[in-house]
């Protein structure tokens, strides 16, 4: 009898992969070890931010939310009030990033650099002007340093507010994507174009005249890094592959399946010590609670449209999503966990829970790859604590395999919480 219990193994690598879980959504894994609920909800905190926006974080936990499409900009107190603050004349944003050593935010559009003091919200929208003008402008600050994406060129803003348009040139083919501080040395992610499946990382010490470490990546591009306890990850290239930094080399970890990804700095971001990614309108957490490797669980899902940035103030998480910003809201979401292929004849599915918390249970099988169909004979056998499935599986016909899907519907904030997932074979 297959038994799938383990859910702080996350997402399987594969729908063999029995270690794992084939899919999963919205599902909290981590608050406590050995079982899962269903996470807490994203929740719309605002519609004044009606425009895909990056974000950044003042040192006072205020927020400012930069457009992509125009030159707004607005501002979120500490209370959570949004109010519209600047209108760039530059057009666009691409970036916008905040500065412990210079105290401000700076903000780019292709060609601009600005900068920010939060305390007065005093724009200086043409602060510098780029050389390349290019339409990825990462940021990371390094040695009192901001360094910062500019096509071939790496730019920086020095402690003193001087600004350099070529602190560093790469290579021409290569654009500079992504950007992270990476243990006093900046890691530079790369990209050739939208056709070339090849693209480069480098490491520079931001004083030598050149880098100093590089290695291929046979992908489309670094889109982003992830910033997590043990690793710095890099996830690359169009179909949800993530990489790790070694220190001078950069190998495949792991692929979150049937995933389409993109370029976006600000689609990773750490919340409570969680490193998440952003992928379309999923939330993905690459974690780990305890062990020793980061799993891979879908968490959050946003209200509406797929996500352009997140960020953090304070224990709460902000998502620009193209038409609000969305927030962890007071509710559970519905969570599903769905199981590996099984093989064999399914002679029925328990699933004991530790409590119900004044929700339900779900199950929905998928046999010889037909589809999901939803099993009506799944009943509470509350004497025992679990669910559990009468009359076998709604299928006509030989099993020769399935896979089980569970359903976890909250009651507001509480979800239950399940053990497992027990399929018993013949």
């Amino acid at each position: 009898m297959p038994v799938y219990n383990a859910f702080f193994h996350g997402e399987g690598r594969s729908q063999y992969d029995q270690n794992g879980f084939d899919t999963t959504s919205n599902l909290d894994v981590h608050s406590q070890l050995g079982t899962s609920q269903a996470q807490l909800a994203l929740a719309v905190d605002s519609s004044t931010p009606n425009e895909p926006s990056v974000q950044a974080t003042a040192a006072d936990g205020t927020v400012y939310f930069f457009s992509t499409s125009t030159g707004k900009t607005w501002k979120r107190t500490t209370g959570g009030t949004y109010s519209l603050v600047n209108t760039n004349a530059n057009g666009a944003h691409v970036n916008a990033f905040f500065s412990p050593t210079l105290n401000k935010i700076l903000y780019a559009t292709t060609t601009k650099l600005g900068h920010l003091v939060a305390a007065t919200d005093t724009f200086s929208d043409s602060f510098a002007t780029f050389t390349n003008g290019s339409s990825y402008h990462p940021m990371a600050e390094v040695n009192l340093t901001v360094e910062i994406g500019d096509g071939k060129y790496v730019a920086s803003v020095s402690a003193s507010l001087t600004f350099s348009a070529n602190a560093l040139d790469i290579p021409a083919q290569y654009s500079v994507t992504a950007l992270k501080n990476e243990r006093n040395w900046l890691l530079i992610g790369t990209v050739i174009g939208a056709n070339v499946s090849q693209c480069e990382a480098f490491l520079w010490d931001t004083f030598s005249s050149s880098w100093t470490e590089q290695d291929t990546i046979y992908e489309i591009g670094v889109n982003c890094f992830i910033e997590a306890d043990s690793f710095t990850y890099a996830q690359c290239g169009t179909e949800g592959n993530i990489y790790y930094w070694t220190g001078n080399r950069m190998p495949f970890f792991y692929q979150i399946r049937n995933v389409t990804t993109s370029h976006g700095h600000q689609k990773s971001g750490v919340l409570n010590g969680k490193p998440l990614l952003a992928i379309g309108t999923d939330i993905y957490s690459v974690y780990k609670r305890q062990g020793e490797i980061d799993i891979v669980v879908h968490e959050y899902t946003t209200t509406t449209g797929s996500v352009v940035s997140i960020g953090v103030t304070g224990t709460q998480l902000l998502v620009s999503n193209g038409s609000n910003v969305n927030k962890i809201g007071t509710n559970r979401s519905t969570a599903t966990a769905t199981t590996p292929r099984t093989d064999g004849a399914v002679k029925t599915v328990i699933v004991p829970y530790e409590s119900l918390n004044g929700g339900t249970l779900s199950l929905e099988t998928s046999v010889n790859d037909s589809g999901f169909v939803l099993e009506s004979g799944f009943i509470n056998d509350a004497t025992n604590s679990r669910y559990i499935l009468q009359r076998g599986v709604s299928y006509a016909g030989k099993i020769n395999h399935s896979k089980s899907r569970i359903t976890i519907t909250p009651s507001g904030a509480n979800s239950p919480v399940i053990q497992g997932i027990n399929v018993v074979t013949e």
